[in-house]
């Protein structure tokens, strides 16, 4: 779908994009919109590009493109040279993890699991609707650990049946989870902005960050059941499967190529007694209790912003950034957590630009060294 504008892309032109693009950041790349040097097409075609280039059975990042991304650019650019005012996501490209809907393009909505792999949304989520509406152009499906890494302790974190092997850029280091393929696909500048979700460390552990599980609760075995399928049964005819009973007795049909790694969370999920209301009861008052807690710390030692891993920020819905501070002798990534209370995010954001202002520890990794020492160790 995509060869004729890779074939426009001439060695010249591909070293004036990486002098514009490479680790660019979105206002940067909103002011090469506005003088003219860039557009939403040579962006788009761009990252396409290092995207076959360098992740195509090597990262393994992203999962899909969004088959209509090009049309969708060449609209923004028109939209642009209409004149107007735009959003600043306005002909900025993002890929999702595979576990958020997004209508149209023919992309799919797995979750990385075999058992989903026909399933075409009819809808976006909300968040994608919001993505849509600030003039974003949604490119394509990023891998993640399988259900969100909830299919058995045994797989490795970043792996999907359907996305394979998600590699960590700076070399061959845990790729963390779930979130691991929008983090890849984001350091390795295969994309602008890439969206994961977050359960616990789903996002600031694959940003390479050394944190302790946080606050795995939230009973998280029952609601994956009654959420499951809650969801499936409002698919209707679009679910692939209508139960996860039915997803797992379909992988047991020939489950070392479904679930290679074997599906005992699943089946924890299925044998779980605990009924529907017992689980949003529960759910309900440990949300409260932790947000009691977390509201007591802050208010008796007057935070506006907690450094440090181990504050339960997702159980309690609070907001967290991580952001880089330096790397390891072995070239592993390390980061640093910012968390608060509700609302905080102002207060994050300022904290954590003035931390990167002083110490611009960012580098990019290199892709050609970094999956070089990844096949050394596989041969």
């Amino acid at each position: 779908a995509f060869e004729d504008a890779l074939d426009t892309l001439s060695e010249e032109r591909l070293a004036e994009l990486d002098e514009l693009v490479f680790e660019a950041t979105v206002p940067e790349l909103q002011a090469a919109f506005s003088d003219g040097s860039l557009t939403s097409e040579a962006l788009v075609t761009y990252y396409i590009w290092r995207i076959r280039e360098y992740d195509l059975n090597r990262f393994n990042s992203v999962m899909e493109l969004n088959q209509d991304v090009l049309a969708i650019a060449r609209e923004k650019d028109a939209e642009r040279a209409a004149g107007g005012e735009f959003g600043d996501m306005h002909g900025i490209p993002a890929l999702l993890k595979d576990n958020i809907a997004a209508a149209g393009g023919n992309m799919h909505w797995t979750a990385g699991a075999w058992a989903m792999r026909d399933l075409v949304p009819d809808r976006d989520a909300l968040l994608v609707q919001q993505l849509r509406d600030s003039g974003a152009i949604i490119m394509g499906k990023a891998n993640l650990s399988e259900w969100a890494n909830w299919i058995d302790l045994d797989m490795p974190n970043g792996f999907s049946t359907l996305g394979g092997q998600a590699r960590l850029p700076y070399g061959p280091f845990d790729p963390q989870g779930s979130s691991s393929g929008p983090a890849v696909s984001a350091a390795a500048n295969f994309t602008a902005v890439s969206v994961g979700t977050e359960t616990s460390c789903s996002i600031i552990s694959p940003a390479e960050l050394p944190v302790s599980e946080l606050a795995i609760s939230l009973i998280l075995a029952p609601g994956f059941k009654i959420d499951l399928n809650l969801l499936l049964s409002q698919l209707g005819d679009l679910a692939p499967h209508p139960s996860l009973e039915a997803i797992i007795a379909a992988n047991d049909e020939d489950s070392a190529n479904r679930v290679p790694y074997g599906q005992d969370s699943l089946i924890l999920s299925q044998e779980s007694a605990m009924t529907e209301e017992e689980y949003r009861q529960g759910f309900d008052e440990g949300r409260v209790t932790v947000i009691d807690r977390v509201n007591q710390v802050i208010d008796t030692y007057d935070i506006d912003v907690l450094y440090g891993d181990g504050f339960p920020y997702n159980a309690a819905g609070f907001p967290a950034i991580t952001l880089p501070i330096g790397y390891e002798d072995t070239g592993l990534p390390r980061g640093i957590l910012l968390t608060g209370g509700y609302l905080s995010e102002p207060a994050l954001i300022q904290v954590a630009y003035a931390i990167e202002q002083t110490n611009p520890a960012r580098v990019a990794p290199d892709l050609e060294a970094s999956m070089s020492e990844i096949d050394a160790l596989n041969d």
